[in-house]
This record gives structure tokens, sequence and C-alpha cells, in this order.
């Protein structure tokens, strides 16, 4: 399956270069199928977490820091209902 996926890449690479292999997109697939399709093609959710002044080179602020994306998970995960 490796392989095949690889022919497919290289096969887009020289259809996109080379313009006497023009004709072959026809025979190129547009999209490679894998056993998470389903999962990738689902919309993905970003969530952005708050701007912290904090100094990551020192070992306070970086705990300051952990502590502050533990209490924003847990927050986001109790929201969405999958607390325990």
């Amino acid at each position: 399956m490796f392989r095949k996926d690889i022919k497919i890449l290289v096969a887009r690479l020289l259809i996109a270069r080379l313009d006497h292999l023009k004709w072959m997109e026809v025979v190129v697939p547009n999209h490679i199928q894998n056993p998470i399709a389903d999962i990738m093609a689902r919309p993905t959710a970003s969530y952005y977490l708050p701007l912290l002044l904090k100094n990551e080179t020192g070992y306070d602020d970086c705990i300051q820091i952990m502590d502050s994306y533990e209490e924003q998970l847990s927050y986001l995960y109790t929201k969405a209902g999958r607390s325990k």
C-alpha cells in the first residue's frame, strides 16, 4: 500500500513539472485512499489558548504556563461534556 501511494505522489510531481505528461492527469487519482479517510474528512476545530506574558526559560514561569494550560483544558473538557 505504501509503494502504491508513493507511485501516486511521484506521478503527481512529474505531471506538475513536465508538460508532456499532462495527459496522465486522467489516470492518476486525485485522492489517496486510506483506512481513516472518513475521520480525516471531518472538519477540525481549533481552540486558542490565552496569551501569557511569561518567560519560558524560567522554571517558575514554565510551571505557571503549564498550570494555565491544565486549567484551560479542564474547562474545555467540562464544556464539551467529557469531564469525569
